[in-house]
């Protein structure tokens, strides 16, 4: 099956969200704008809160309005809270699949955040916002071909193929072109959209020349984060390229260092609370 991106339905973005993102994207985004546009949107206006009290951000009290969540996550958590609202109001609580593919982008995104905060902290909210969006294209395609997504991911679970290499076989395209696509819509900057158009095929990483070269290798290793920390079937098996120990190398995280992050990640996820 070869298919069309371009005939692919994907996922709407709403005008009080589409606002927002243009709000978000200016030379000097105003703030006061941005809450007022946000507080026209329940869903969204609620997600901005649910965001700023993610135990990511270790509040001492709860968060219970727009402003202060605004002022506390910043533009670029904003974002990432924009897109979170999409694709919530988008996808059917029936679909299992899907439900699965949100519960791996929201994983991601955490552990992205996590291990930014060890060797990169400026640029953790980025980190944060990539890791939420690097598979919505696995999602789109989801949308599109319930039944064929479904009888893929089996696939790469019963043979431990990469989902990006059975989508072309499948589709044509990976799942990388999709989420460039969805990228224009959401008017991601295009150093985003460089990075996530080929982080399943790129060539392997040596050293960290570049800004995108660290957030490539925080991308990887949050995958391998998932993994030691989950290990059952809400972890896709995708081509990652980089070993986990060469990552580590390339991020100058020791083991001392590793080892706390697992910890931190469980924390994260498993923790009951009081």
């Amino acid at each position: 099956m070869g298919i069309d991106i371009n005939q692919l339905e994907m996922i709407k973005v709403s005008v009080q969200e589409m606002k927002a993102l243009q709000i978000i994207s200016s030379d000097e985004p105003d703030l006061v704008e941005l809450e007022q546009v946000i507080l026209q949107d329940p869903l969204l206006a609620s997600t901005v809160i649910r965001y700023a009290n993610s135990p990511l951000y270790r509040r001492t009290a709860e968060i219970s309005n727009v402003h202060t969540a605004i002022q506390l996550l910043g533009i670029r958590c904003i974002r990432g809270a924009i897109v979170s609202a999409t694709i919530h109001s988008a996808l059917s609580t029936e679909n299992t699949v899907g439900q699965r593919i949100l519960s791996h982008m929201l994983d991601i995104s955490a552990l992205c955040k996590l291990i930014a905060r060890k060797c990169c902290q400026k640029a953790a909210d980025d980190l944060e916002f990539l890791g939420l969006f690097h598979d919505i294209g696995m999602l789109i395609l989801a949308e599109n071909f319930p039944e064929q997504y479904v009888q893929l991911l089996d696939q790469a679970s019963s043979e431990s193929k990469p989902v990006d290499a059975l989508e072309k076989e499948v589709f044509g395209i990976s799942h990388d072109q999709v989420t460039v696509r969805a990228s224009h819509d959401f008017r991601l900057p295009q150093q985003y959209q460089d990075l996530l158009k080929e982080f399943h095929s790129r060539p392997l990483l040596t050293e960290i020349e570049i800004e995108s070269d660290q957030y490539v290798a925080i991308l990887s290793l949050a995958h391998y984060l998932l993994i030691s920390v989950k290990q059952n079937e809400d972890c896709f098996y995708e081509t990652l390229g980089e070993s986990l120990e060469s990552l580590k190398e390339l991020l100058v995280i020791s083991p001392e260092q590793w080892v706390g992050l697992v910890e931190e990640a469980n924390a994260l996820f498993f923790s009951t609370g009081d």
